[in-house]
């Protein structure tokens, strides 16, 4: 089996070199009626727009990005994206956005992640982000997450975790959807594309970079319930949007709702200077 092309240690090194955010003034984006939506809403516009670069955020072209790992091949959520019927796939097509499943199966996946495979895992999640993009959004599907997020996160609660130390915390766990994940979220920094996420296992990705650069995740917005992350969200540095508790299981279905929500509020914004928001929702080319 080939050997990863990249080093822990240069991927190190491309976290604390990615490209800051730039604050944008409330004189450099378009208008935003106080009557309509409320301040948070008006956060994430602003905070979109500055991670874009642009005076008006862009959601036209959003890829939600479903990351598998250990999964048999029966399993029936995986099946209904495949054949184009689950819910998920509604939801994608309302909000006019790309669906991809990125599958990261193991031979054997009681066994430890070796360094090559959690890197090629991390290198594929790289490959997610592509030019013309608008953002993307983080969704799991696996087992274990929860406890793979949360042994992560324990351990890195020590202020001593040396880099060597934190690879081999993240082999050990052997999750290779969070190296997809970490790939995604530094791709999608590079190339100033906002990273959405309402999963604990991203908030894990994100307390990685987080050990590296304080603002690794500035880009990162929040998108899930609060209940139980707060310390993890603080990580983000962005507006985090805040929904009632919601009954579903369905993986991603809380920022999915929201992003409806926020595609129409990027549609519905007052331009002024001459400036035209250009969001249609729902809008499908051929």
């Amino acid at each position: 089996m080939a050997s990863a092309l990249v080093s822990w240690q240069e991927i190190v090194q491309t976290i604390k070199v990615m490209p800051e955010i730039n604050t944008v003034d409330d004189s450099d984006v378009l208008v935003i009626e106080d009557d309509v939506f409320n301040a948070t809403e008006k956060n994430f516009y602003k905070s979109v727009a500055a991670i874009q670069g642009s005076e008006a955020p862009h959601l036209n072209r959003l890829r939600v990005a479903v990351f598998s790992s250990d999964i048999q091949q029966q399993d029936c959520y995986l099946k209904k994206i495949i054949d184009g019927t689950s819910a998920l796939n509604r939801l994608c097509f309302l909000l006019d956005a790309e669906l991809r499943l990125y599958e990261l199966n193991r031979e054997d996946s009681t066994q430890t992640v070796s360094a090559d495979e959690f890197l090629r895992a991390l290198a594929f999640g790289m490959m997610g982000v592509e030019p013309g993009m608008d953002a993307v959004l983080l969704i799991e599907h696996g087992h274990n997450h929860d406890f793979s997020a949360q042994q992560i996160l324990e351990a890195f609660s020590k202020d001593d975790v040396s880099d060597e130390t934190i690879f081999e915390i993240l082999c050990k766990v052997g999750d290779l959807s969070i190296a997809a994940m970490l790939g995604t979220i530094i791709a999608a920094r590079m190339a100033e594309i906002p990273v959405f996420m309402d999963t604990r296992l991203g908030l894990a990705a994100v307390a990685v970079l987080h050990r590296y650069r304080s603002d690794a995740a500035q880009h990162c917005v929040w998108l899930g319930q609060d209940s139980g992350f707060e310390n993890e969200i603080s990580l983000l540095q962005s507006p985090h949007i805040q929904l009632s508790t919601v009954d579903t299981a369905m993986p991603g279905y809380i920022a999915l709702m929201k992003l409806l929500q926020l595609k129409a509020i990027c549609q519905c914004m007052q331009p002024r200077r001459g400036i035209h928001v250009h969001m249609a929702v729902g809008e499908r080319h051929t």
